[in-house]
């Protein structure tokens, strides 16, 4: 789990591409096709296979959804 960072918008890519991919045996998502950064922060990366997921660092670490 990655610690608590005060801004997201400075989040390192492939760190959350990496702890995202390193809780799947097999990953299927595929490599990031692109990134942007929504309302408050919240950066969204879409992957080879056309979906996409929204990161956020909170207290408790990272979250995805």
């Amino acid at each position: 789990m990655v610690g608590l960072k005060e801004n997201t918008k400075k989040m390192d890519l492939i760190e959350v591409y990496e702890a995202h991919k390193a809780t799947y045996e097999n990953w299927k998502e595929g490599d990031i096709a692109e990134y942007w950064f929504e309302e408050e922060g919240i950066l969204c990366i879409e992957y080879e296979s056309g979906n996409w997921w929204h990161y956020k660092y909170t207290n408790e670490g990272l979250q995805w959804w």
